[in-house]
């Protein structure tokens, strides 16, 4: 089957769209679940508590929900528009803002920020670590999946929870109880 260049175009240019449009939905996103979080006191709710209502009603994960919260966060804290996440993410993608966002002490401008981030790489394997601003020290990484599966079965000795379907449960009071337990 032969596919032409300009097929290959469309899907190019209908992949580069989606993508983007995809990081507005997720500044978005993080926005409502900032929102979400302060408009109501939760633990005076039937769920009586921000993460039991985010368990039983949010399909993400406990730690997706918590980054997406610092971004707003920080995103609220550094002053930055909408309109200016947007460009900086259009320009960037989503994963390079989070970046950013995280790293940023003070706020710049969107083409410092823009041409501070633009070559910020990572490799399979790598991490990032940064504080949230409640101090707290949030990772992302990756594990080699036989690596990973036995990571997975000691986290499960300490509470996480893996479902049939959707994310992982309670990965964060697992790593610490594991941390506290195994490691100190």
């Amino acid at each position: 089957m032969n596919v032409s260049k300009k097929m290959v175009k469309e899907v190019i240019s209908r992949l580069d769209v989606a993508i983007s449009n995809s990081g507005y939905a997720k500044l978005r996103l993080a926005g409502e679940l900032l929102w979400a979080r302060n408009v109501i006191v939760w633990k005076l709710t039937d769920y009586k508590g921000w993460h039991n209502f985010c368990r039983l009603e949010v399909k993400m994960s406990n730690s997706c929900i918590s980054r997406y919260l610092v971004f707003a966060q920080l995103i609220n804290k550094l002053k930055y528009t909408n309109n200016q996440c947007q460009q900086i993410i259009d320009a960037l993608g989503w994963f390079r803002f989070g970046v950013g966002i995280m790293d940023l002490k003070r706020k710049v401008s969107v083409k410092t920020f823009i041409l501070r981030y633009k070559n910020f790489k990572t490799i399979p394997g790598s991490y990032g670590a940064a504080k949230d601003p409640n101090g707290d020290r949030l990772y992302t990484f990756s594990l080699p999946a036989n690596d990973a599966d036995v990571f997975d079965t000691w986290l499960c000795n300490y509470g996480m929870f893996i479902p049939d379907e959707g994310p992982r449960r309670n990965v964060r009071d697992a790593m610490i109880k594991l941390v506290r337990n195994k490691l100190k």
